[in-house]
């Protein structure tokens, strides 16, 4: 593969590498929020500084792209990962609203069923090597919902292997089960 994409897709294990180590990251700060249940994305501020307001005159200045988590979005359903791979494999399942916001990525995902496909309507906010306007020009993506599930279940199950090759006990175990159900499936 030649150009942009060549580079992109040349440094996919560093970016699995860093995608488990967010994993990791996100499973400690959630074990020390006790919020164990919305891993592994979550908004850790509102855990550590509930009581933390952006100060008005910074609200005009940071980008758009962390939009997508403010709270004051109705309407918009956020899902988490587990919960949305459960949702979408359900037959009744017919459409959601995805806000990504990683410090690698940040993306809107429109999701809607169309048979046994999934198509997926992205808007790039941000991306690690500024790959935006590569990955908008790339249009919709379609894939089979199956497949969809089965290449997140493949990080899902390095996460659920590292915690319990390294004996993690969890408060609340909710989500873990739910994955480990998902990955049984």
């Amino acid at each position: 593969m030649g150009g942009r994409w060549g580079f992109a897709f040349g440094r996919a294990r560093s970016r699995f590498v860093l995608l488990a180590e967010y994993a990791r990251r996100a499973a400690l700060w959630a074990r020390a929020c006790s919020a164990e249940e919305v891993w592994p994305f979550f908004d850790v501020t509102s855990y550590v500084a509930p009581e933390f307001v952006l100060a008005p005159e910074l609200d005009g200045v940071l980008p758009d792209l962390y939009a997508p988590w403010s709270s004051s979005r109705s309407g918009a359903e956020s899902y988490y990962l587990v919960p949305l791979l459960e949702e979408i494999q359900r037959p009744d399942f017919s459409e959601a609203e995805v806000f990504w916001g990683s410090d690698t990525f940040s993306a809107e995902w429109r999701m809607a069923r169309e048979g046994d496909s999934v198509r997926i309507q992205a808007r790039w906010h941000s991306t690690l090597g500024n790959y935006e306007s590569l990955l908008a020009e790339r249009g919709d993506m379609v894939a089979r919902a199956r497949v969809f599930v089965s290449e997140w279940a493949k990080i899902l199950r390095r996460i659920v292997t590292d915690i319990e090759a390294e004996s993690v006990e969890l408060d609340d175990d909710d989500i873990f089960l739910r994955t480990k159900a998902l990955l049984a499936a």
